[in-house]
């Protein structure tokens, strides 16, 4: 059944951890085992909201009462033992050898890729935030290493497949994977402009409409929830101890967030929104991803929480104290159009929040974090550009840039402390009060 232990780094997780939070975690364990979820998650949670701690030991406290309370209500819906909620298509061959094809066919699928590709980068492709021409800075592979079917991004992979092995029956799954795992095999390439109107690095790759719609489409399925596409990790303790640090870093940089309306955008399963609301926040927040959504409304019991595209872009104008982006800005084309509206919908004097990936033109020209679902870039000089463009005083930036010192890295997890996040970006600014 689910819990707290499904993650390979549990166990290293807990040796870091301080005495006090192991033996807790021995008794939490012990109780999934043979007891009732309940009763651990009743124990964690007199434990966090009456004991004073350290900040590593609070945040390890915090992130355990939310991963318990994940367990209860996946347990309490009926899950079957062993449930699948890995979340995951990994890209190990199954996909192309092991359907009945012949190897002409895969070559043919190969050599149609590489003219799509070609064709798409031949010509230098306007800035998809305003329009402007864009300035050579480097090159990206379209696809990055890991589990995800990048390639549909690109390309759309059932069209592909089916005009390059028309005779085949192959299941979009199966397609995505097929064109990722050749994208990725032939090193295909496009190049990373700088736009020299609004400064925003983005892949110089010509699009459609259909592009777009399969980008913003979430790519995986979860599990059935009561005939509900379901997926997240919050029931994993590591994954939720990750996903804390930039709301804690919030409440810090806050003084605190009892009251404040606070907006996360690109919630996930919701995560963060728990940390904050759990801290006293009237949380909300929207993603795509409607399996993770589900998740976080019910399992996480964060009612809130919205999939409606629509949602995010009809807040009342100065509505919220504080309005975060955590690794989702990236995937927002028309850059300008969105830090408006998050000028529009933070009250004067209300902050921002922003942690992205932070590109950087390494050896040979590749730039870093982009390609794969990264389709624009920012370093911290662009990143502070458009939040004084939109009215943001800029009065905090973290940056790692793979040296930072150890009293700046979590001691568990050995990431950054504000944000979780390795090689990011993370910008604070407040609302002038015009």
């Amino acid at each position: 059944m689910p819990n707290i232990t499904e993650d390979t780094r549990f166990q290293d997780f807990i040796a870091r951890a301080s005495e006090p939070f192991r033996k807790i975690c021995q008794a939490v364990v012990q109780e999934l085992h043979y007891g009732d979820p309940a009763k651990a998650y009743a124990l964690v949670d007199e434990v966090t909201r009456t004991k004073r701690m350290g900040p590593v030991d609070r945040r390890c406290m915090i992130s355990l009462r939310i991963a318990l309370r994940a367990v209860v209500n996946l347990r309490a819906a009926g899950l079957p033992p062993r449930v699948d909620i890995a979340h995951h298509l990994a890209m190990d061959g199954p996909s192309i050898n092991g359907m009945a094809f012949e190897r002409r066919h895969i070559s043919d699928l190969q050599a149609a890729l590489a003219a799509e590709v070609q064709a798409r980068t031949a010509t230098p492709a306007p800035c998809p935030n305003c329009g402007s021409a864009g300035r050579g800075v480097g090159w990206v592979n379209l696809v990055r290493e890991g589990g995800v079917p990048h390639g549909r991004f690109y390309i759309d992979p059932a069209a592909a497949v089916a005009a390059a092995i028309p005779d085949a029956t192959v299941d979009p799954e199966h397609a995505h994977l097929m064109v990722t795992q050749l994208l990725l095999d032939m090193d295909a390439r496009a190049p990373v402009l700088a736009c020299e109107g609004c400064g925003l690095r983005f892949m110089s790759w010509l699009r459609d409409d259909a592009v777009d719609e399969r980008y913003l489409a979430p790519p995986f399925k979860g599990f059935d929830l009561n005939g509900v596409d379901t997926f997240g990790r919050a029931h994993v303790l590591t994954h939720t101890y990750w996903k804390a640090a930039l709301p804690l870093y919030i409440e810090k940089l806050l003084g605190g967030v009892e009251g404040l309306a606070i907006y996360d955008f690109g919630c996930a399963e919701g995560v963060m929104a728990s940390v904050l609301a759990d801290l006293g926040a009237q949380a909300t927040g929207s993603d795509l991803d409607r399996p993770k959504v589900s998740y976080g409304r019910n399992i996480l019991g964060l009612s809130q929480l919205s999939d409606d595209g629509d949602y995010f872009w009809s807040l009342p104008d100065r509505s919220l104290d504080c309005l975060y982006a955590s690794h989702s800005v990236e995937h927002v084309l028309r850059a300008d159009e969105l830090f408006d509206r998050f000028s529009r919908a933070v009250k004067p004097g209300g902050h921002l929040v922003v942690a992205v990936p932070c590109t950087a033109v390494r050896e040979g020209g590749r730039v870093g974090e982009m390609g794969g679902d990264h389709l624009i870039g920012y370093d911290r000089t662009i990143l502070a550009g458009f939040f004084r463009r939109h009215g943001f005083e800029v009065v905090d930036c973290q940056v790692d840039d793979g040296a930072l010192p150890a009293d700046r890295l979590d001691p568990l997890l050995h990431l950054p402390d504000w944000s979780g996040q390795p090689f990011d970006v993370t910008i604070v600014g407040r609302r002038h009060a015009a």
